[in-house]
């Protein structure tokens, strides 16, 4: 399975990315060399492969939630926009 200019067009569309025109050739290629990976994972025969039903996650691997005391004057002054203490950030709706 390959998708066309299209197919990906359509998809960026949807997915509201704005891709030029090299990018979007670029992406094709890269989409369909991850579709031929896919398709040759569903060819092979696994049928004498055991399920797994859960991964052994190994402990200590991360470390221990403690809570950290930061200084919020620093942190503010380090903001790039903002207003008394209130960091500013651009609109997300219109109106």
């Amino acid at each position: 399975m390959s998708l066309d200019l299209d197919q990906i067009k359509h998809l960026s569309k949807l997915a509201r990315l704005e891709i030029s025109g090299d990018e979007i050739e670029k992406l094709q290629t890269d989409i369909n060399a991850v579709l031929e990976l896919v398709a040759k994972l569903q060819s092979l025969d696994l049928s004498e492969v055991e399920p797994t039903f859960y991964l052994d996650y190994q402990q200590g691997l991360l470390r221990a939630d403690e809570p950290q005391l930061f200084d919020s004057g620093a942190i503010i002054e380090s903001m790039p926009d903002r207003k008394d203490n209130l960091l500013r950030t651009p609109k997300v709706f219109k109106g």
